[in-house]
């Protein structure tokens, strides 16, 4: 069986589990994870350029897809 962190509190479930707030374990920590970006402690390094745009179907044929920072296990 496979297994994913949460991104907030690290709580270990099943990946191929299914709820509304997915990747996170829970409601509370999916509003803790927005409440990091409203206050600032999230941010993107830099604005984005045209040559990072790269779609998501290049990437799965190249095997590139980024991780996203989930922790598999």
């Amino acid at each position: 069986m496979s297994f994913m962190k949460c991104p907030t509190c690290k709580k270990t479930r099943n990946k191929f589990e299914t709820h509304d707030f997915l990747p996170f374990c829970s409601e509370r920590c999916k509003q803790a994870d927005l409440g990091k970006w409203m206050v600032g402690e999230y941010k993107v390094s830099r604005p984005l350029r045209m040559d990072d745009e790269v779609s998501m179907e290049d990437m799965m044929r190249e095997g590139s897809a980024p991780d996203r920072g989930y922790d598999y296990e």
